[in-house]
């Protein structure tokens, strides 16, 4: 099954070796060890138009985007905290919105401490 049948909207942090390459495979038949932050469709709204998940492509080379999978590498962490801490000061959000940064912070950070790339599926 594809990554994308089982998590849409998400982003995932593969939390071993073997949920690392299963996602990179896009084979996820059987369960693999994951944490899994969901974008609800009004979060994602907000996040597309602020231009956070831009900023992250713009720093990472990346190619994050509606409808697509992208995988961002563990060393580009540093990229993806800059990207989002620009888009806190742009403006204020709501206390969802700003939650959903928090916990995609906090997920980076630990992608970043564990050397695993995050999956983007939007």
């Amino acid at each position: 099954m594809q990554v994308s049948a089982i998590f849409r909207r998400g982003v995932i942090l593969p939390l071993d070796e073997e949920a690392e390459g299963r996602l990179k495979a896009n084979d996820v038949e059987e369960t693999i060890s994951v944490r899994y932050l969901e974008i609800e469709d009004r979060i994602f709204e907000v996040l597309w138009y602020t231009g956070v998940f831009q900023r992250i492509n713009a720093r990472t080379n990346a190619l994050i985007d509606d409808y697509e999978e992208c995988f961002v590498e563990a060393d580009l962490m540093p990229e993806v905290l800059k990207a989002i801490a620009e888009t806190l000061t742009k403006r204020t959000f709501s206390s969802s919105v700003m939650n959903f940064l928090t916990s995609l912070s906090s997920i980076a950070t630990e992608a970043a401490s564990s050397g695993r790339p995050l999956f983007f599926v939007l």
